[in-house]
Order: C-alpha cells, then structure tokens, then sequence
C-alpha cells in the first residue's frame, strides 16, 4: 500500500510550515520569544565549482564544492521583517559575483536548509534553469520507533533545450510501498518511511516506469533525518555533472 506524502512547492522562497507541524523546535535553553533559528548550506548546483554562502556580510559556507554541506547545523541571531531580515547571498568565490541574493526572514524556533540550485552557465531563454537558492525548513527531532523522514529536493536539470519536467521519487516499478509525485523543479517533498535498505529511483512524473533519471540503493537509520538531493544534468559529458541521488543524514536535535 502506498503512504502518505506531503509535497510542497519551495521556488525561490521559503516554505513556512508551522500549520502543518513540520516545523522542529529549537530545543532548549531559548528565551521567552524563542531560539534562534539554524540553518545548514548545501552547494547543489552541479557545475558551480565552488560557491560562497552569506548571510547579510557573515560568511557561512566557504566554497563549497557541488554536493558538499557545512559541518553542521549553525545558529545565528534572528532578525525580523521590520529589522531588515537577511539578505542570503550565493557569489563566486574568486571573483566576488553575486549569482543570487534575496531578503529572507527565518523564523524563531525553526531549522532550515539553504540550498544553491541550478546552473552558473544557463543558456539564455532558459532562465528558470539559472543558479538561485531556494530553502526548505525541516523537523530535525528524530521520528519515532523504526522510522526515518526523507526531504526529497528536486534540483535535476535536463539537457539545453528541454523543459525540466515533474519528478516521481519513489521504489521502483508501478506498485511502489512509498511514492513522492509531482515534484517540480526546486520543489521539495517529505516521506516518512520504514528504516533500512531499500531501491530508490527518481522517473518522470508524466511517463511510464522506463523513464528513470537516476537511482540509488540506500540504508537508512531509525530516527534517521535525511535530505535526498535528486540534482545533475542530463546527458552531461562530465561524468560528475549526471544525474544522481544523494542522501545526506542530518543531526537531531531534542524535542
């Protein structure tokens, strides 16, 4: 049978999910009005080389390479609306270029994922491929019992010339235990699933079970926090721009 997911668009914004109870707590040791929010910067833009991550004029990620994360989640103070929030910052780190930058509030009592999608070299007419950033908040408090949860990001590009479809990701074959559909382009979706080793693939939302753009077999732990990172190119000649799935374990923290 075939569980429940929940999907969201993410875009270049942030999702807000306080309504729906994804939204992890900051853990203790906050004040009256709350933690300060966490953040974790991950470079997934498959021909960035290196990129710098900022907030306002803090450097949080230092060239970071494709597919690589900072140590670990990062509390920063929280700034609100009225104060000016944050400017988040993607920009070359040789040159100073800034590829994005747009004014973010992160919530109190949230933890969050900034990510750089896209590419640096998007040919012109295809803008929505282009390098940006986009956000996704999490729950970071482990689920119960034998479960793991999975923010499936889909940050996959194809070929110039081809319009970046919907994804699937789900196990393989039209009867899947556990499916995310309709996965738009820097669109995010959330399973919740049995721990261990399973087959994963990532298909075309709109086509049969043939049309695989990447897979992967993967373990993952009870209690386990993951993002999975559906990213690369089609077709790329660089072996390391194709498309693959990463899985990347997140740390807990308590409820």
């Amino acid at each position: 049978m075939m569980h429940n997911v929940v999907k969201w668009s993410v875009g270049l914004g942030m999702a807000a999910f306080a309504a729906t109870g994804l939204v992890g707590c900051g853990g203790g040791g906050g004040t009256m009005l709350g933690d300060d929010p966490t953040s974790l910067f991950v470079n997934a833009s498959p021909d960035s080389d290196t990129l710098d991550f900022w907030l306002n004029e803090t450097l949080f990620g230092d060239a970071l390479t494709y597919l690589e994360t900072t140590p670990d989640f990062v509390s920063f103070e929280f700034i609100s609306d009225d104060d000016g929030a944050y400017d988040v910052i993607i920009s070359d780190p040789n040159t100073g270029f800034e590829y994005d930058s747009q004014n973010r509030v992160f919530p109190r009592d949230t933890h969050s994922i900034v990510l750089s999608i896209g590419l640096k070299n998007f040919v012109a007419g295809e803008e929505i491929k282009r390098l940006q950033h986009t956000i996704l908040i999490i729950d970071r408090v482990a689920p119960l019992g034998n479960k793991a949860r999975l923010y499936i990001l889909h940050g996959f590009i194809r070929e110039v010339g081809k319009q970046t479809p919907a994804i699937s990701f789900q196990n393989p074959g039209d009867n899947p235990q556990y499916r995310a559909a309709g996965i738009e382009f820097a669109g995010a979706s959330l399973l919740t699933v049995d721990s261990g080793t399973m087959d994963w693939v990532a298909r075309r939302d709109d086509a049969g079970p043939d049309t695989i753009y990447a897979s992967i077999t993967q373990t993952v732990d009870p209690g386990g926090v993951y993002l999975v990172l559906v990213s690369g190119i089609e077709n790329d000649p660089d072996s390391a721009k194709l498309p693959k799935i990463t899985f990347i374990q997140l740390s807990n923290v308590d409820p």
